[in-house]
C-alpha cells in the first residue's frame, strides 16, 4: 500500500492575481472554474498601493497556474520511518510551518541508523520533505497524507 505526503490542495493549484503579478488574492484553487468564479467576486481596484503596472486597470485580474506541487510517495514501512523522523504519531494533516520546523529539527539531529542504506534514505527523504514544506509555506497550504 502506497502512502503519499503532499500539499493538501490537489494536483493543480491556481491563484488569482492582478496582471503585473504584484497583487495576489487570498485563496488557492483546485480548478480553473473555481478560480474564475472567485476572480469575478473580487472587487478589483487598479490603484491599490502595491500594484506596479498602470495597465492592470485595463487587463484586470488573471488566473495563474502555480508550479506542480511536490509529492513524496512511500510504502507503509517508509511512511512509518518518516513519521518517527518527524516526531508525529499518526497520519495527520500538518500546517506548513509545523512541517518545516519538524524537518529542520530532524535534519539538525541527524539520527544515527543501523545501515548506510537507511541513513541515505533518511537524508534524501528529509531533503524532499524540506522541498514540500517550502512549497507549502510559499503558497500557505497544509500538508496531508493521502
Amino acid at each position: 500500500m502506497a502512502i503519499t505526503l503532499a500539499p493538501a490542495c490537489g494536483k493543480v493549484m491556481l491563484k488569482v492575481s492582478c496582471s503585473c503579478g504584484a497583487l495576489s488574492y487570498a485563496g488557492i484553487f483546485g480548478d480553473r472554474k473555481e478560480a474564475a468564479k472567485a476572480a469575478r467576486n473580487i472587487p478589483f481596484d487598479p490603484l491599490m498601493p502595491h500594484c506596479k503596472d498602470p495597465s492592470c486597470d485595463e487587463q484586470g485580474l488573471r488566473i495563474i497556474m502555480l508550479p506542480k506541487p511536490p509529492r513524496l510517495k512511500l510504502n507503509h514501512r517508509q511512511a512509518l520511518l518518516v513519521l518517527d523522523l518527524l516526531g508525529v504519531h499518526s497520519f495527520m494533516t500538518l500546517r506548513s510551518d509545523d512541517l518545516m520546523g519538524r524537518v529542520l529539527i530532524a535534519m539538525a539531529l541527524n539520527p544515527q541508523t543501523d545501515s548506510r542504506k537507511d541513513e541515505l534514505f533518511q537524508r534524501k527523504t528529509l531533503e524532499r520533505l524540506h522541498g514540500i514544506a517550502s512549497y507549502c509555506q510559499r503558497y500557505n497550504v497544509a500538508v496531508s497524507w493521502q
